[in-house]
């Protein structure tokens, strides 16, 4: 069995692909862990925020959130970080909340400065900090994250969506570039401080930014441990139908997420952020459950190695208990699996290429503005989104778990063949609780539309 073991793999991989590269996990308090969290904790009807935890979020299995906004001390929201320490102290003794990672957000005065003279729209001209402002900012940033290192919760620190922060400016003051290619490298020169700065004065604490558009990601290494990617879907009109909004943008955007921190190597990682929200002024997709497990599970079949719900404070309560929270418990269910090796090279399905038109075109860039939807036209891409995406999983306990969703917004069959180096005795479907024949390693079952499959295989 010893020297049959090997060439099972060696056929396996001959057959199929070569290894994906592992995207390496995120560690807390010293252990690996899979995050699965959401941008903010409190209660609904919680008065203050800050420093509430909806007690719900400890059952669904919450590792990982955001915690308040890093301001400059004349901030009249956020008065440098005063009202960080305070909501640390009330929660002081509170066990399950010790076992949350935290991820403080700098506010943007840290690293632009309002510029009225730009064009462009009026709630971003923003521009790049002089010398003598920046040294300022470093000053009062150098405090603040040496009095915050003192909490061991906190695993590090990001910053929001500075490609949209910067749009104006680079316009303005760049207008031989493109802003396509030009933006990445931008932001590695005006941004490119905060990540050692943070080393220094946080030692241990991670770089962690929401980048925006997914044509940036390839370009910002320099900027970030973890890649935190973001993509709300809009669908065409408000109240639109299930199914009917392009769901699929976020598996095409975690892609490419994935492949930019692959590619930048040195131990970077990437977590993703899809919607979980239900009031938001806009035509943004208010998924219902079916929607929601698909927002959660799609990314992590093309490698997102934890998930990050944006944005609770924005979820209403019936939308928490019937949506946000059930896809929440069933992500946590299968942690042992997404901390597990990859062997996305012992499968393979007839469903593994592109066959509708909308799965190939996307946007060069897209926002997330009601008020900035400019997106420099519609693109066919070569990395396009597979009618299915899949993962296998290995878990430390030897059992094996492939995941499997439909990207399309029609049903759909697929078949799929596996390679394992062992005989399985059983597979189920762990979300319906249901047996699936698996004959010489093939196997084919129905998709509804942006259905989920997580296959359990002893």
């Amino acid at each position: 069995m010893k020297t049959l073991l090997p060439i099972l793999l060696l056929s396996a991989l001959a057959l199929f692909a070569a290894p994906v590269k592992q995207l390496p996990p995120l560690k807390f308090h010293g252990k690996p862990f899979f995050p699965i969290g959401v941008y903010d904790l409190a209660r609904r009807d919680a008065k203050v925020r800050l420093g509430d935890v909806d007690p719900e979020l400890y059952k669904c299995g919450v590792n990982i959130a955001f915690f308040g906004n890093l301001g400059l001390p004349g901030d009249k929201m956020y008065p440098g970080y005063s009202h960080i320490v305070k909501a640390f102290e009330k929660r002081k003794g509170d066990a399950e909340f010790a076992k949350i990672a935290l991820i403080i957000n700098l506010c943007g005065d840290f690293y632009a400065e309002a510029a009225p003279e730009l064009t462009g729209s009026s709630r971003r001209k923003w521009k790049p900090l002089t010398k003598e402002t920046l040294a300022k900012r470093q000053a009062f940033l150098a405090e603040a994250m040496q009095a915050l290192s003192k909490y061991p919760n906190i695993i590090g620190y990001s910053i929001d969506e500075p490609e949209n922060t910067f749009t104006n400016y680079f316009r303005t003051c760049r207008k031989e570039q493109n802003i396509d290619s030009g933006i990445g490298p931008a932001l590695n020169q005006w941004l490119g401080w905060l990540r050692p700065f943070t080393q220094k004065h946080h030692p241990g604490a991670l770089w962690m930014p929401i980048i925006a558009w997914w044509g940036t990601y390839k370009d910002v290494a320099p900027i970030y441990d973890v890649l935190i990617a973001d993509q709300y879907p809009r669908a065409k009109t408000e109240n639109a139908p299930e199914f009917s909004g392009p769901l699929y943008e976020v598996s095409f955007d975690a892609a490419r997420m994935v492949t930019a921190a692959r590619h930048a190597g040195g131990g970077r990682t990437a977590i993703y952020m899809p919607p979980c929200f239900d009031i938001l002024k806009g035509t943004w997709t208010f998924a219902t459950r079916a929607e929601q497990r698909y927002l959660f599970f799609a990314p992590i079949t093309r490698g997102a190695m934890g998930i990050i719900a944006w944005r609770l404070n924005r979820a209403s309560q019936k939308h928490r208990d019937n949506v946000v929270y059930p896809a929440l418990r069933e992500l946590a269910r299968f942690q042992e699996y997404f901390l597990g090796e990859w062997h996305d090279e012992l499968v393979k399905s007839d469903r593994d290429t592109a066959t509708a038109d909308y799965l190939k075109k996307f946007v060069k860039r897209d926002k997330l503005l009601n008020d900035d939807k400019e997106h420099g036209g519609t693109m066919t891409v070569m990395d396009f989104v597979p009618d299915v995406s899949h993962c296998l999983r290995k878990a430390a306990n030897g059992k094996w778990m492939l995941l499997a969703v439909n990207n399309q917004c029609t049903p759909l069959s697929a078949t799929f063949t596996l390679a394992l180096p062992f005989q399985p005795k059983a597979m189920t479907e762990a979300l319906a609780g249901r047996p699936v024949p698996l004959a010489n390693g093939k196997f084919t079952d129905q998709f509804t539309p942006f259905g989920v499959h997580v296959y359990i295989i002893e």
